[in-house]
């Protein structure tokens, strides 16, 4: 369900040899302590991160929801 009243908020500029890339994402989550990055277990963020570092490509994920330990996305 859409909020109408909900406003995105304004990106931040980036420099110029930056760039921002939408990514959708789904996954088998039992094997994953979470989508974010944490100290108790591996997360689905630090999975696709560790990929992309394998990729040569330097990455900051963010994700746009959130899903708990064991949750399936």
């Amino acid at each position: 369900m859409s909020r109408k009243d909900w406003r995105r908020p304004a990106l931040e500029p980036l420099a110029d040899d930056l760039r921002r890339i939408k990514i959708t994402v789904s996954y088998d989550g039992s094997a994953f302590h979470g989508f974010q990055r944490q100290d108790n277990g591996e997360s689905v963020q630090e999975s696709i991160e560790n990929a992309l570092k394998d990729m040569k490509l330097a990455v900051t994920v963010q994700g746009s929801g959130r899903t708990d330990s064991g949750v399936h996305a």
